[in-house]
């Protein structure tokens, strides 16, 4: 009976833990944008990679000039480039789609192409016209991905594989969804909507316009944004949804230097939400204990609520003699260690912005800590509760300790 009772109550509480602490999916937006004299780009990038990078590599007799913005492994030495410009004002960048193998007549899968052909792009063409050029002289199958490409004309398509979406013009915006299978229906995608109204509505789009729709559009994990002036071949960079900061790089000067890698982190001042998705680990034990913690507040409610129902009376067994000072203490902390981590990982832009109230919470939960292994200590010499009580006790304790080591690790204390 309890247990049905617990149905209801908890699925909509792990849906809700759920969204507000699980690390998101790659949910990136591009759109460009163009007006008499200059042709803006935006882009937001959303995963949970932390190591971020550019990469400027010089043209050559038959190469032109570009740069790369992605990612990198430290560990696998690993690199992923996620867009780019060349110094001809041609940008590409990837969004990432639902899987869909597409297969010949005959059933079979099409292959790959043998090149890698936004390097091909980049380094080849001056304009979004010879990019679809080259796409159509090729049979190009991309399965879980989508190409933007813009230039300085104000020029755009969506390459989706061998269907290729033409943008109007005047603006063009790229979500991760294939708009050749909307079919008249309205976009899936709020993000798409979102900067699909404020380009409609922008009379001269300027780099501060773009911001604004990239702050707009901008997630938890958005580890990286910026704009590009296609004309003038000018990099605005911003740093894990923080639009108040930025870095310019001119690319012309960047090429000059010869071919050299920026890792932008660390030009940025620390961020806790970054720092908390670089230590991935730690975020998803801090998830898990605050999971924990809830289930077990719901629990103890229920039980409370059950037994009250019920009428039960004096009675009860040694080991369900339980102080009340006891029930109060573990009820009261596992409130307190939820409250802070429910709020730390699904804001933790505020954990910072009132750093100096907050903060001290993280000071409190070593208290917690010290007062919850007194009433486990006390529990087990005492026998309070059943063996599976106490070793619920026991667990919140480790975990208190385990959560410690987190905030630590995060630069709380």
């Amino acid at each position: 009976m309890t247990r049905r009772g617990n149905i209801p109550l908890a699925l909509p509480l792990a849906l809700l833990v759920f969204a507000l602490v699980s690390p998101l999916a790659h949910a990136c937006t591009g759109f460009i944008v163009r007006n008499a004299e200059t042709t803006l780009v935006g882009n937001n990038e959303d995963n949970n990679a932390t190591n971020l990078r550019i990469w400027f590599i010089p043209g050559g007799p038959a190469r032109h000039g570009m740069v790369y913005f992605g990612t990198f492994d430290p560990v696998g030495n690993a690199e992923e480039r996620e867009g780019g410009m060349n110094d001809q004002g041609l940008f590409i960048d990837g969004f990432a789609v639902p899987r869909l193998v597409p297969a010949q007549a005959d059933g079979t899968h099409i292959k790959d192409l043998s090149f890698d052909f936004v390097d091909r792009a980049l380094a080849e063409c001056a304009n979004v016209g010879e990019v679809e050029a080259l796409a159509r002289r090729h049979r190009i199958r991309l399965y879980s991905a989508q190409w933007m490409f813009g230039d300085r004309n104000g020029d755009s398509i969506i390459i989706e594989g061998e269907r290729i979406i033409r943008g109007d013009g005047r603006f063009q915006v790229c979500t991760n969804f294939r708009q050749s299978g909307l079919s008249g229906r309205e976009p899936p995608c709020w993000r798409y909507q979102t900067a699909v109204g404020m380009l409609s509505r922008m009379e001269t789009p300027t780099v501060a316009s773009c911001r604004e729709i990239l702050r707009a559009v901008s997630g938890r994990n958005t580890q990286y944004s910026y704009v590009l002036d296609l004309n003038a071949r000018r990099i605005h960079y911003y740093h894990f949804h923080d639009f108040s900061r930025e870095i310019v790089f001119d690319l012309e000067v960047e090429l000059a230097k010869g071919s050299h890698s920026i890792d932008t982190v660390h030009r940025f001042p620390s961020k806790l939400g970054a720092r908390m998705l670089a230590s991935r680990g730690a975020f998803y034990f801090a998830s898990f204990t605050l999971w924990f913690l809830l289930f077990s507040l719901l629990f103890w409610g229920l039980r409370a609520i059950f037994r009250r129902l019920r009428k039960e009376k004096a009675g009860k067994s040694i080991a369900e003699r339980v102080p009340v000072s006891a029930k109060l203490a573990l009820g009261a902390i596992a409130l307190l260690q939820s409250a802070y981590l429910l709020l730390l990982l699904s804001a933790p832009r505020l954990v910072t912005a009132h750093g100096g109230v907050l903060r001290l919470v993280s000071w409190l939960f070593i208290l917690l800590s010290a007062v919850l292994l007194v009433v486990c200590w006390k529990a087990w010499r005492a026998r309070y509760w059943t063996l599976a009580g106490r070793i619920h006790c026991t667990a919140m304790a480790l975990s208190s300790l385990g959560i410690l080591a987190v905030l630590a690790s995060w630069r709380l204390f």
